[in-house]
């Protein structure tokens, strides 16, 4: 893409974000699901800005204003202290960087040394010495890795840490990146998103993450709050070639961007085939999107295969399905279509890539190197794409 179109497309960046309105959230899984997973629609026809399929939105969160109140006091501090940040140098007062500049959840050694310092409680700061001091470093990083930072705080009976010091030592809250499941032309001025809601347990006490938290709790509805920008796509995009027949493989909220690819194809009217590989828990509860792939299963011929975990004893995943369907997969690879895998780096997407190395073997005779030199082939030209994260 030309340097001034990209620029075009990028009016807005991380250090200058557009606050979008939300107008439109709801939950695309079942109560009875136990999950939740949100569908996010962001007004955007003020913003200028124009992106493509497979671009990512990004979103800087704000921490939970009960958090930082709780900071506040454990410090010992009003909040109204100026203090000026290290990466841009901007100035604000230390409530607001602890509500959209501090990262809360990550405990690095250096602050924990200046806590250790500075902890209220003697016992505290006697352990946290000897943690500081001893010989195995990975009796400190599980203690950190087990802790936010209000539980280090709290944990130290309090520190008399001053707002300046802990701007300087705290890591920063960093944006995170959601695909649009969206395109332009089918939604002009709207960007939409999928968001799973994050939850767990930490020292007995329920948490969540911190922006999936923030875009379906605390973000209130038509008011221009959360800071945007757009993150453009390195090639994971739909083939220029309208005839190319698509391979989408996207368990869970890995949907997202195969939503946007079909509403774009069916807006420019490309009689490419296409294939969808979808998979979560449960077909009732947790089919991200359920009624518009059966549309386009039934009136746009999307070839859908489906793979819902828990619908039987047997796990079933993405993967299994691609190999049930290896011979045809393997002759829509032969005829030159595009194989794109978005969601979990961790265990999905090799697991999809250990079962594409074995129907090039089982069904394009190969051996396991010309199998692999094969996908690095498909990569080279382009027609292997990932967004894994």
């Amino acid at each position: 893409m030309p340097e001034d179109q990209l620029k075009q497309r990028t009016v807005y960046s991380k250090t200058n974000p557009y606050r979008a309105s939300l107008i439109e959230r709801y939950n695309l899984c079942s109560r009875e699901s136990n999950k939740e997973t949100y569908h996010l629609t962001l007004d955007i026809a003020e913003s200028g800005i124009s992106y493509e399929v497979g671009d990512c939105i990004g979103v800087a969160p704000a921490n939970d204003p009960k958090i930082a109140e709780k900071l506040l006091k454990l410090f010992g501090v009003q909040g109204d202290e100026s203090v000026v940040t290290k990466r841009d140098g901007e100035s604000l007062a230390f409530h607001e960087f602890l509500l959209r500049k501090a990262n809360l959840v990550q405990v690095n050694k250096k602050f924990f040394s200046k806590v250790a310092e500075k902890a209220h409680c003697k016992k505290a700061k006697e352990r946290f010495m000897e943690m500081l001091g001893a010989s195995d470093p990975d009796l400190l990083k599980a203690h950190l890795e087990e802790r936010h930072v209000p539980d280090l705080i709290e944990e130290a009976g309090g520190a008399s840490v001053e707002p300046q010091e802990v701007v300087d030592l705290l890591m920063p809250l960093m944006p995170r990146f959601y695909s649009i499941a969206s395109s332009l032309r089918t939604h002009p001025g709207e960007v939409h998103l999928t968001v799973a809601k994050v939850s767990y347990e930490l020292l007995g006490q329920p948490r969540g993450g911190v922006c999936t938290h923030y875009l379906s709790e605390r973000t209130p509805l038509k008011q221009p709050e959360i800071p945007i920008f757009l993150q453009p796509h390195s090639g994971f995009t739909i083939p220029k070639d309208s005839m190319a027949p698509m391979i989408m493989i996207g368990p869970g909220t890995g949907v997202a961007p195969f939503r946007a690819f079909m509403q774009e194809r069916q807006a420019i009217g490309a009689k490419g085939k296409n294939w969808l590989f979808f998979g979560d828990w449960y077909q009732d509860g947790t089919f991200l999107y359920g009624d518009y792939w059966r549309q386009m299963h039934s009136k746009e011929g999307l070839k859908l295969d489906l793979a819902f975990s828990r619908d039987q004893e047997s796990k079933i995943y993405v993967q299994h399905r691609m190999l049930e369907k290896g011979k045809e997969l393997h002759a829509w690879l032969q005829e030159g279509a595009y194989l794109y895998v978005c969601g979990d780096a961790k265990r999905m997407a090799r697991d999809v890539e250990a079962a594409l190395l074995q129907i090039l073997a089982e069904h394009g005779g190969m051996t396991d190197e010309e199998a692999k030199d094969y996908v690095r082939s498909l990569r080279k030209t382009g027609r292997y794409l990932r967004d894994v994260y």
